[in-house]
Parts: structure tokens; sequence; C-alpha cells
């Protein structure tokens, strides 16, 4: 998977952008299944990215505004942690600091053979 945006809603990650590469592509055409563009050669190579050409062609997704918050990370993290794994960690009640480099520390415990980046705004808790 790459780069991504993600909405975290009910303790769940939910993905809200697309995945430009060309596995994605292979994938959604059926000519490689989602465990094959996992170990793919060339499950990196993108198709559409900023600054590769003067024009931009966005993504535009009308997102529910009722959310715990938005997580933005690279294929550093989802290529190490499941979706399920990374809304656990989101979903702990220790400060958004600690949760973040607990994501790092994990991710780098699976192998982490790409750089990981990762920004993340979560909604304050109104509650008293």
């Amino acid at each position: 998977m790459s780069s991504a945006v993600h909405i975290y809603k009910n303790k769940k990650i939910h993905k809200i952008t697309e995945d430009h590469t060309l596995v994605n592509l292979l994938v959604k055409s059926g000519e490689l299944t989602k465990e094959q563009a996992k170990n793919h050669p060339k499950k990196n190579v993108l198709m559409k990215a900023l600054g590769s050409s003067t024009n931009v062609d966005m993504d535009i997704f009308d997102v529910d505004l009722d959310i715990e918050g938005v997580f933005l990370c690279s294929d550093g993290l989802t290529n190490m942690l499941e979706d399920k794994q990374i809304a656990k960690v989101l979903s702990e009640s220790i400060q958004l600091k600690d949760k973040l480099e607990k994501l790092v520390f994990k991710a780098n415990n699976r192998g982490g053979n790409d750089n990981i980046s990762i920004a993340c705004v979560m909604k304050e808790d109104t509650h008293d």
C-alpha cells in the first residue's frame, strides 16, 4: 500500500485516498491478488505523484466529519502493520505522541525496511 490518508472512527481505520501504485492498478484489473501485490518487485512504482508533471490531478473525497481523527502515514508503516493493528494502538488511553512512537516501534520490530512517516490529528475529548 502506498502513502495514504486515513480517518479514525469507531476504533477503526478507514482509508480515504486512492493508491496510485502500479500494483494497485494490477489488483484492480484482476491481474494480481492483494497477496501477490504485497511482495511484488514493482510495488513502489507510482503511476501518479506530485512533482511528476506540471499539472496536478487531485483525488477529492467527501468525508463524514463525525470522526475521531485524521491519520496520514507512509507505506513504511502500512507495509509492516495491518489497519486493525494501527487502530488498536490509536485506541489506547495514552498520549498521542506515545501512540505514534509505539506505531513506529512496532513497525521497526517487524522489519522496518522502509522509512516511516506519520502525521496524526485527533479530536480533543470534550467529555468531563
